[in-house]
């Protein structure tokens, strides 16, 4: 082989390596976009999730605070004490 046909090789083996990339670059990117997608997806579910967790503490406190609102409010009862 002489230097002239390697340097004559040099622009199909740039074009194979520029597709061949490009075609890796494809192949990453779809699976990159399918972990976004995915991770995604899961932060949304943990966000409602804790949404929840908020909703049915805060559900909770409030009805607390209705019964100790109730309890202050209503009348005291006297008890008679009968002991022998």
């Amino acid at each position: 082989m002489h230097i002239k046909n390697i340097a004559g090789l040099e622009k199909p083996l740039e074009k194979l390596i520029e597709t061949v990339s490009q075609g890796i670059g494809v192949v990453a990117n779809h699976r990159y976009q399918f972990d976004v997608a995915k991770a995604k997806r899961i932060g949304q579910a943990e966000a409602e999730n804790e949404k929840r967790k908020i909703i049915a503490k805060a559900e909770g406190n409030a009805e607390a605070i209705a019964i100790l609102q109730q309890a202050k409010t209503s009348q005291p009862r006297k008890y008679i004490c009968t002991s022998a």
